[in-house]
């Protein structure tokens, strides 16, 4: 997970119908004998279109896999807006077209494991109704929109038989609510099931190179120039800026697994060279 784009509102979902359909809503709701009927007005394509642009040309939110814009993809409700699992909520209907509660996921995150999962820390504290604050709850599930995830969730790097294998853990130094939030979110939306593990290891191919590269030249360069060999050392400058455009390449937010890259540069020592995109 990484921390998507902040991108306007597409005009679409504040057109007049919108709000109209929510007043409908409401009085469906406020009748038991009324099953309530939530159009999927999301799918509209100027809405999947400025969601797919603000998740990194269609990266799923959770597990940074890039799915097809026209096929796979769901626009994921982060607060449900039918009913919530395990709770008596009738979701968070009013938040059914609110840009901010539409996220860009793939069908295994969404569909097979979050949801109408949303568990909070204080369920006293959830909003039961459009007249309450949601921003007063403690969601226990990582807003890519609002927090970065990367304060959250670490990785565990294993290698086997010339394979990576990467598996997402909570930051070690984390305690807490912080602790329990980055677990929870492992768990709620899959992270660490197998299929990403290897496939977290298979982007990693490669990097490890780059990395060794980088820190043999740096070093090769510092001694010349200590050496007084400002020549040599500049020769070897192009070859640091060369790794270095690699290094920001491979970091950049369109890649899927742009978590785990990050981090595996940050973890040499390298965190200057990642793209800031």
């Amino acid at each position: 997970m990484i921390k998507i784009k902040k991108t306007d509102c597409p005009e679409y979902l504040l057109r007049p119908h919108i709000e109209d359909r929510l007043v409908t809503i409401k009085q469906e709701i406020d009748d038991p004998e009324i099953e309530h009927d939530i159009p999927d007005y999301w799918r509209n394509n100027a809405v999947r279109d400025e969601l797919y642009a603000a998740h990194y040309e269609g990266k799923c939110c959770y597990c940074e896999r890039r799915r097809d814009r026209t096929r796979e993809p769901d626009v994921e409700h982060f607060r449900p807006k039918k009913s919530v699992k395990n709770t008596s909520h009738p979701g968070y209907w009013w938040l059914a077209y609110d840009w901010n509660n539409l996220l860009w996921a793939c069908k295994a995150c969404n569909e097979d494991y979050k949801g109408t999962k949303f568990p909070i820390f204080n369920e006293n504290k959830r909003a039961s109704n459009y007249c309450l604050d949601e921003n007063i709850e403690r969601p226990k599930l990582i807003n890519p929109r609002r927090e970065d995830p990367a304060e959250y969730i670490g990785f565990s790097c294993e290698k086997h038989a010339g394979r990576y294998y990467v598996r997402p853990i909570a930051k070690p130094h984390l305690t807490g609510e912080k602790r329990e939030k980055a677990n929870a979110t492992i768990d709620m939306v899959g992270l660490d099931r197998d299929t990403l593990v290897s496939e977290r290891g298979e982007a990693l191919q490669g990097l490890k190179e780059i990395a060794d590269s980088m820190i043999m030249a740096k070093k090769s360069m510092m001694h010349l120039r200590m050496e007084g060999k400002t020549e040599d050392a500049e020769s070897i400058q192009e070859e640091v800026d060369r790794l270095a455009n690699l290094i920001g390449e491979a970091t950049n937010p369109i890649k899927s697994f742009c978590g785990v890259r990050r981090e595996f540069f940050i973890n040499y020592g390298l965190d200057k060279y990642i793209s800031n995109i």
